[in-house]
């Protein structure tokens, strides 16, 4: 069977097209679609459907009916039909102090804001500080005398006698 969306060659029981995903149609056949159904489902009652229930719900029992006619109170009072008394009193200008806007930082978000900051900053430089530790550990083990010179040039040391580097 071919597919009328890709053209592609699908097998004759897919329902779906292996190349594209469209909805392969397949020819309606002559037969009533009863035909193959035998008595594999219930008709009476599907996933679907609403099962029966087990036993009958025991009804409410009656309520006495008062002798005084009332009539029915709403659950809730009526709202007034107009606008609410808090926001009538303030200036239409003006903003209310506990709607701050929404991009203004509030100081614990500051403060966090700050840390990670900070944190950040002094983390970098201390990376940094260990690189340059390890480059300087590397070039005094691979050329000590240009270490020496280097210390030397840098004033960190005062020459030693015997060429030695001082403890």
């Amino acid at each position: 069977m071919n597919c009328p969306n890709c053209g592609a060659e699908n097998s004759a029981d897919t329902l779906f097209c292996v190349e594209c995903g469209a909805l392969l149609k397949r020819p309606e056949s002559p037969a009533k679609p009863s035909d193959h159904i035998d008595d594999e489902f219930d008709n009476e009652q599907t996933i679907l459907s609403i099962p029966k229930p087990l036993q009958a719900t025991p009804s409410r029992p009656e309520q006495p009916e008062p002798d005084d006619a009332e009539p029915a109170k709403p659950p809730f009072p009526p709202e007034p039909a107009g606008v609410p008394e808090s926001i009538s009193d303030q200036p239409p200008n003006d903003i209310p102090a506990d709607s701050a806007p929404e991009n203004d930082l509030t100081g614990d978000r500051r403060s966090r804001k700050v840390l990670t900051v900070g944190g950040s900053c002094l983390a970098i430089i201390f990376f940094c500080i260990c690189f340059a530790v390890i480059i300087v550990l590397v070039a005094a083990v691979t050329d000590p005398e240009g270490f020496e010179d280097l210390l030397r040039q840098l004033v960190l040391v005062t020459p030693a006698p015997s060429g030695m580097l001082p403890i």
